[in-house]
C-alpha cells in the first residue's frame, strides 16, 4: 500500500538534489459512492476512487508545474524533469509563491467515521425506502424522477521545501429525491436534499414530505401581470443567485476586469442589513478546511459587513498584486488544476426573522422558490433574466402557485434592495451547497408575465 508521506518525502529529497530549492507537492485522494433507484430497482451504481499529485517548483522567478497519478521512482524523475521544462515556458509577470506557512492553523474535524462504516447495502436500502415513501405519500405522486444516495471521502496534503506539512480529511453524504406529481395532463416535480451524518438515523420523513409538498404545491400555477413587485426569495432561490454571482467577490476576477467590485473595498455595495460571511471553519459547512490550496491558514471573515465591502477573496498572487494579505481562498479544482480562487462556506448572515415574518411584512407580492437559466447570466455586468416559479402572496399568505414568469434585474442592485433577511440558513441539515443564503425580502423586482 502506498505511503504517500514517504513518497512525497522522497520526491522532495530528489528535487533538492536536482537543485530545486523552492518546491511543493500537493496530493489529493478520494472515493465516492452513488446509487440511484428507479421503480424499485437499482438504476445506477457507481463507486469511484481517485488520487493524484501535483508538483511545482520556482526556478529563476518562474513556476514550473507537473503532475502524476503514478507513484514510483519513474514518476519522481518525470515530475522533476517536467517542472524544469515548464518553468521556462509558462512565463508570467505575476510573482509566484511557494508558501512558507502560517503562524497558526485552526483545529477542525469534519470527518465522521460512522459515515465511512456504512455499507453499500445500507445506502441502497435507504434509496429504495425513500422512493417507496414518495410514491406512498400522495395519490398524485406517480413516479420519482430522481432518488439518489451518495457519499464521499477526500483527503488533501501539502508539503514543501520550507517545511510546510499539512493534511486534512473530510467526508459527507447526501440523499436527494424528486417526486413527480400529476394533475390532469400536467406534471410537476419537487426536489429536496438533506445531508446525512448517520445512515442509521436519516430524517426520511422530512426529506420525503418536503419534496412531495413542493411538487403538490405547484398545482394550478399561473403567471401574474407584468410589473414591478416586492419579492421574497426563499433560501434556495436566494442561495442560487448568490452562488451564481459569487465570482464578483474574487480578487482574481476584479484584477482581470471581470468584476465591478474592483477597488470598492470600504464602499457601500449592499443594504445596511447585509452581511456576507466566508467561513471555512464552519463545523457543518460542506467546504470546510483549516488551510487552502496554497497552505495558507483559513479563517472566518466578513466579506461584506453592514453593506460595506471589507475585502475581496485573495490567494497569494492576487494579494501580492493588491498589496494585501491572502484571505486563505486559494483553490484547485483537482490535483492537476492551476491555483485559482473560490469561496469556502459563503453565505448571507441570517437574522431573527421567520419566513412567516417575511411574508407578513411583504403582505402582497411574490415568493420565488425556483429559478431557471442561471447558467446563462452575464456575471461581469451582473444582469440577469430568469424563468421563475413560486407563489403569489396576498395578505401575507400564499394565495396560489406562480409559474411562467421571468424576473430580471442586476445583482449589484439586488444586494442594495434587500430589506429583510430570514433565519432559515441550515448548514449541516438541508444545505448541500457551500454557497447559501436564508430567505430574503427584496424590493422592486421586474417581473414579466401576462
Amino acid at each position: 500500500m502506498l505511503d504517500i508521506n514517504k513518497y512525497i518525502d522522497k520526491l522532495m529529497n530528489e528535487a533538492q538534489k536536482a537543485g530545486l530549492n523552492e518546491c511543493e507537492a500537493y496530493y489529493t485522494d478520494g472515493d465516492s459512492f452513488r446509487v440511484m433507484v428507479n421503480q424499485g430497482q437499482v438504476g445506477e451504481y457507481k463507486v469511484n476512487t481517485s488520487c493524484g499529485l501535483s508538483f511545482r517548483a520556482k526556478i529563476d522567478g518562474q513556476i514550473g508545474y507537473s503532475y502524476t497519478q503514478a507513484f514510483d521512482d519513474a514518476a519522481i524523475e518525470m515530475l522533476i524533469h517536467q517542472v524544469k521544462e515548464n518553468a521556462g515556458i509558462l512565463e508570467t509577470k505575476d510573482e509566484q509563491f511557494i508558501f512558507k506557512g502560517s503562524s497558526k492553523y485552526s483545529e477542525l474535524n469534519t470527518y465522521i467515521k460512522k459515515l465511512d462504516e456504512a455499507t453499500p447495502e445500507q445506502k441502497i436500502k435507504l434509496a429504495l425506502e425513500l422512493e417507496q415513501k414518495c410514491l406512498d405519500a400522495d395519490e398524485h405522486i406517480k413516479s420519482v424522477a430522481y432518488c439518489i444516495v451518495q457519499s464521499g471521502t477526500s483527503q488533501s496534503c501539502i508539503k514543501n521545501s520550507s517545511g510546510l506539512d499539512l493534511s486534512f480529511r473530510s467526508n459527507g453524504a447526501v440523499a436527494f429525491v424528486m417526486p413527480v406529481a400529476v394533475d390532469g395532463d400536467k406534471s410537476y416535480s419537487g426536489g429536496y436534499a438533506i445531508n446525512i451524518e448517520d445512515f442509521d438515523h436519516v430524517d426520511t420523513e422530512r426529506l420525503v414530505n418536503t419534496a412531495v409538498e413542493r411538487a403538490l404545491s405547484q398545482f394550478g400555477g399561473q403567471p401574474v401581470e407584468s410589473g414591478v413587485y416586492d419579492v421574497v426569495f426563499d433560501y434556495e432561490a436566494a442561495g442560487e443567485l448568490l452562488e451564481t454571482f459569487c465570482t464578483i467577490f474574487s480578487a482574481e476576477s476584479a484584477q482581470k476586469g471581470y468584476s465591478l467590485l474592483a477597488g470598492k473595498e470600504g464602499e457601500k455595495i449592499a443594504s445596511d442589513i447585509v452581511n456576507i460571511i466566508d467561513d471555512p471553519l464552519h463545523p457543518k459547512g460542506p467546504d470546510s478546511a483549516p488551510f487552502d490550496a496554497e497552505g495558507v491558514a483559513t479563517y472566518t471573515k466578513n466579506v461584506v459587513e453592514n453593506g460595506v465591502l471589507n475585502t475581496l477573496l485573495h490567494n497569494l498572487k492576487t494579494a501580492n498584486k493588491a498589496n494585501a494579505e491572502s484571505t486563505g481562498n486559494a483553490s484547485k479544482g483537482s490535483y492537476n488544476s492551476p491555483v485559482g480562487i473560490s469561496p469556502s462556506n459563503f453565505y448571507i448572515k441570517p437574522m431573527n426573522n421567520s419566513v412567516d415574518n417575511l411574508l407578513s411584512t411583504l403582505k402582497n407580492g411574490l415568493m420565488i422558490t425556483d429559478l431557471a437559466g442561471l447558467h446563462a447570466v452575464d456575471t461581469v455586468s451582473a444582469d440577469f433574466s430568469l424563468s421563475a416559479k413560486g407563489f403569489v402572496i396576498k395578505d401575507g399568505k400564499k394565495e396560489k402557485a406562480l409559474e411562467q414568469v421571468t424576473i430580471s434585474g442586476n445583482f449589484y442592485e439586488f444586494l442594495k434592495s434587500i430589506v429583510m433577511i430570514g433565519d432559515d440558513l441550515e448548514y449541516g441539515k438541508i444545505q448541500t451547497s457551500s454557497v447559501a443564503s436564508p430567505s430574503i425580502l427584496v424590493k422592486n423586482i421586474n417581473v414579466a408575465g401576462l
